[in-house]
């Protein structure tokens, strides 16, 4: 499914064997149950997004791949 094309695609930019656009990327897989667990106070799950969101921002070079969603 979607994994397996992912992570085709990650080995491909390891490869080198990408357009010139996606070379030096990083794919990061995004594990959302693990984001949203420990949760359970006010606010902490929106936090944990925009650390994940500025962090992202700052590393322009990374495709996030968010699973089971």
């Amino acid at each position: 499914g979607k994994t397996a094309v992912v992570e085709g695609l990650a080995q491909k930019i390891v490869d080198g064997d990408v357009p010139h656009k996606l070379q030096n990327k990083e794919v990061i897989r995004l594990d959302v149950v693990s984001l949203v667990q420990g949760t359970g106070i006010r606010g902490q799950f929106e936090e944990r997004m925009q650390k994940l969101m500025e962090e992202i921002r700052n590393r322009r070079e990374v495709i996030l791949f968010i699973d089971e969603i």
